[in-house]
């Protein structure tokens, strides 16, 4: 088996657990999803039009003092293609290579009871997911999230606790 089908194939998917409560919920009615932010996270308000074939669902970021804030965006890719193991394989490298970073092992994650890979990536600065959720096979569900390095496993929390609180609509 590939990687993508072990992933897929494998009943070992770690289901997210909230740690913090969600103080606001953003509902993705089009796409079947909610989620809920935790604070200090909040959603931004963004006119711009997506480009290309993926579709901008959402934008949060949360606030910080200084330096960098950490922030994710979903969207929804509707190619008609299924993820297949090539996929998952080049998402990875493309990952580490866009970022500079080390590429880190896949985790398979159960959002929702929807089966699901987020890639993490880290090049100093900031740690990336990059996390996809293929709802069947001509929509999957993305998130890029980006989070300072240096204070990255505190805000790894509040990423845990939105992801645990995914909840499909359909």
């Amino acid at each position: 088996m590939g990687l993508f089908s072990d992933i897929v194939a494998s009943t070992r998917y770690r289901v997210p657990t909230a740690q913090l409560p969600a103080h606001q919920t953003i509902t993705a009615s089009e796409h079947g999803f909610e989620i809920g932010l935790p604070w200090p996270w909040f959603e931004v308000v963004n006119d711009e039009s997506a480009s290309g074939a993926d579709e901008r669902i959402a934008e949060i970021a949360a606030p910080r003092t200084s330096g960098n804030w950490p922030g994710a965006v979903f969207f929804a890719e509707s190619s008609g293609v299924p993820i297949d193991e090539a996929e998952v394989a080049a998402t990875a490298r493309r990952l580490a290579r866009q970022r500079g970073g080390e590429k880190l092992k896949p985790r398979r994650v159960l959002l929702g009871g929807v089966r699901g890979v987020d890639f993490v990536c880290d090049d100093g600065a900031n740690r990336f997911h990059d996390l996809r959720l293929p709802v069947d096979e001509s929509l999957t569900i993305c998130m890029q999230a980006w989070l300072p390095s240096a204070t990255a496993d505190g805000y790894e929390v509040h990423l845990e606790s939105l992801l645990a609180s995914w909840r499909w609509l359909r």
